[in-house]
């Protein structure tokens, strides 16, 4: 069966190569400085000037270029960061309680699929913790969850997850 998969994917164009590339271009742009670990730096001080209640959501790109220390004529929507933008954005305190939630579901996930009998909807369950672990990582590095699309299929997996 792997066998297949792979040819399917090989014939569909699909290379190896090509996450291995992303990874190496997201690795050269935080060496630079107009890549994101210096809009990372820049986004730090709008959480210093916003600490407790950040900058109010959907105003990062109002907010950042009063810090911006990228000389480029881009204008910058996001924070390549979602964690760094949600902090921005919504302070200390919105922060502490968005990434409470998210725990506190994953945590429920993760016994909940600890305590599956059936092997199936274990597996499944290992699955759904696989792909929100993804998320979770992928958020690190891009604005994903601005991304309506995947925000949806985010929410449709925690939920099928959840209640296998």
């Amino acid at each position: 069966m792997f066998l297949i998969f792979t040819a399917f994917l090989t014939g569909m164009g699909f290379e190896g190569n090509l996450l291995v590339d992303r990874f190496s271009v997201l690795s050269d742009e935080t060496k630079e400085e107009t890549g994101r670990l210096q809009i990372w730096r820049d986004t730090w001080l709008l959480v210093e000037q916003f600490p407790i209640l950040g900058t109010g959501l959907g105003a990062f790109s109002y907010a950042y270029p009063q810090v911006k220390s990228i000389n480029v004529q881009a204008k910058y929507y996001h924070a390549h960061n979602d964690y760094l933008e949600l902090l921005t954005e919504t302070g200390l305190v919105g922060f502490l309680i968005l990434i409470s939630l998210l725990g506190y579901l994953f945590i429920r996930l993760v016994k909940r699929v600890i305590r599956g009998r059936e092997p199936w909807g274990v597996a499944m369950g290992i699955a759904g913790i696989a792909a929100v672990c993804a998320v979770f990582c992928h958020s690190i590095a891009d604005f994903n969850m601005h991304i309506p699309a995947n925000v949806a299929l985010f929410s449709v997996v925690l939920g099928i997850t959840y209640n296998l």
